[in-house]
């Protein structure tokens, strides 16, 4: 099975979040974001089963996963 990730992206000002290609908000605060997609990413993983990360993309192309439930 394929995970499903929630990635937080930099906006003009503050955060996008994304899950797949479907927009999820905007926050204006880094933590606001990764709170949100940390309670989505649970969320989901509870009710469906399906294993789901946190991943942040910064303005330079890396990424991180900060967070994942499997």
């Amino acid at each position: 099975m394929d995970a499903e990730f929630f990635v937080i992206m930099p906006a003009m000002t503050g955060w996008d979040l994304y899950h797949g290609m479907e927009g999820r908000g905007w926050f204006a605060r880094w933590d606001d974001a990764l709170e949100a997609a940390d309670v989505m990413a649970g969320a989901r993983h509870d009710v469906a089963g399906v294993a789901t990360a946190v991943v942040v993309e910064m303005r330079n192309r890396d990424a991180a996963v900060v967070s994942a439930y499997a």
